[in-house]
């Protein structure tokens, strides 16, 4: 599972097997849960967690995020991806997050896979001139923290962006 950060906050989870994004429950969802999502996002090790009205245009995909605050990665959390609420997430708020950004910097990769280098409020995507395999397992691994699959596509630099499908970041 890859979690997304909107602009209004709100968590939206992509799932690579089924390829759709989908909304996570505010059930259980606490500040120390936030903590842990920002600093796996490049933010600061500190979150506030939130909460949104329903965004019905998204199927709910994560139930429950259990973290303890000694996660490295937020996939080191507990995740609930089977309603285990018999129906109580249905009509619960989406979770969302503020993250207090004291990094000036960020590394992230948007949903079409571009590698995006964020600085004091700019977007930026990264130049592919000289970009390769071994740049784009460096990322994966070194800066975000991530485990390459050893199949084919995972962790291999293409073109001028890292294609969706390849920088799906396998998180489950």
């Amino acid at each position: 599972i890859r979690i997304d950060i909107q602009p209004d906050g709100r968590l939206l989870a992509f799932d690579p097997f089924k390829g759709t994004y989908g909304t996570v429950c505010s059930n259980h969802w606490d500040d120390v849960d936030a903590d842990v999502l920002c600093s796996s996002n490049g933010l600061s090790n500190s979150g506030q967690a939130k909460s949104l009205t329903r965004d019905w245009t998204y199927h709910r995909e994560v139930f429950g995020l259990y973290c303890t605050g000694n996660e490295v990665n937020f996939n080191d959390c507990m995740m609930d991806r089977y309603d285990t609420t018999f129906g109580g997430c249905d009509n619960m708020e989406d979770a969302a997050i503020e993250c207090n950004n004291d990094q000036k910097v960020a590394i992230d990769i948007s949903s079409d896979g571009r590698v995006l280098y964020i600085e004091n409020g700019t977007t930026e995507t990264i130049c592919s001139y000289e970009w390769d395999d071994i740049d784009a397992r460096s990322l994966y691994v070194d800066i975000l923290g991530l485990e390459c699959q050893e199949e084919p596509n995972i962790c291999r630099a293409t073109g001028h962006s890292i294609e969706g499908s390849v920088w799906r970041l396998l998180h489950w």
